[in-house]
């Protein structure tokens, strides 16, 4: 790893991970009972997202790989959820003005979004065995899951802390309703991400602006969704309504992509192979060879 992204991805994380140690010990001094369960599910909830993606073609074969799945989730759950703190100012931008529907996503839209984004290509860019578009995508998805257990560990021990009944009911009724609703959401949102990165960082012959304009738009994608996901309707099933229709986009979206990227990964596992160039080298080949 680069000595400079091996600084730069530390630091933050490692004061992320600082800030999740303390709501921890806060969850701890409330109840033992509710925060140790809630850690089991959090441990539980990573190690299977993290043997899904293993099973895939886009996991990695030269790289080290307890190094690089420690990176993703440390920056994820550590890194990610710092500069998620960064949304205050939006919340109370959006409160000010009489929004009250968008306090939610503004407040989580854009900041978790480019925080997963920022890591993602700082990762890809740190690890020299990372060099296929598809690696993007395995490194996005595991940023995503680490920050979605961090999440759901800290909204665990909120639950359980503002629960009316006890902590383990308000801890497990919280667990449950983000296992229905938005499973995986962080990790396929950035999953997707990854994968636009790994197109703008191992692609040859593309421009700046290509470069540029894939990896902004799928970040654009990934925050209208989150926005979407996160605005509130007032009238209940008109709210029912829009969660399955951003469901079914986000996806969806996701399916493609990851359909995209088996297809590509089990056709050119070659370690030489560079992305794009049978293309160009095809139509050098084309326009040197007379008919």
């Amino acid at each position: 790893m680069n000595a400079v992204f091996r600084l730069t991805i530390a630091i933050p994380v490692i004061i992320g991970v600082l800030i999740n140690l303390v709501v921890l010990a806060f969850g701890f001094s409330q109840d033992v009972a509710t925060a140790s369960l809630g850690l089991l599910f959090t441990v539980i909830y990573t190690a299977v997202g993290v043997w899904l993606i293993s099973r895939t073609p886009w996991w990695p074969k030269h790289v080290r790989t307890a190094r690089w799945v420690a990176t993703c989730l440390l920056w994820g759950g550590g890194a990610g959820m710092l500069i998620a703190m960064t949304g205050v100012w939006a919340t109370s931008l959006a409160t000010d003005h009489g929004w009250e529907e968008a306090i939610a996503s503004w407040g989580g839209a854009y900041n978790e979004e480019l925080g997963k984004l920022l890591g993602t290509g700082l990762i890809l860019a740190s690890f020299s065995g990372l060099t296929r578009p598809w690696h993007g995508l395995a490194t996005g998805f595991l940023v995503g899951l680490g920050f979605e257990t961090a999440e759901n560990l800290g909204y665990g021990a909120m639950g359980g802390d503002t629960d009316p009944y006890s902590d383990m009911h308000g801890m497990l009724e919280s667990w449950a309703l983000r296992m229905v609703a938005g499973v995986l959401l962080h990790a396929v949102l950035a999953g997707i991400a990854g994968w636009a990165l790994g197109w703008a960082f191992f692609t040859i012959r593309r421009s700046f602006a290509w470069r540029v304009g894939i990896v902004a738009g799928a970040w654009a994608f990934g925050f209208l969704i989150h926005f979407a996901w996160n605005y509130t309707v007032m009238v209940r099933d008109w709210d029912v309504v829009k969660i399955v229709v951003v469901a079914v986009i986000m996806y969806g979206a996701f399916a493609y992509v990851a359909w995209r990227a088996w297809v590509w990964s089990r056709r050119h596992d070659d370690p030489q192979f560079i992305p794009d160039y049978d293309r160009q080298l095809e139509r050098l080949i084309t326009d040197k060879v007379p008919a």
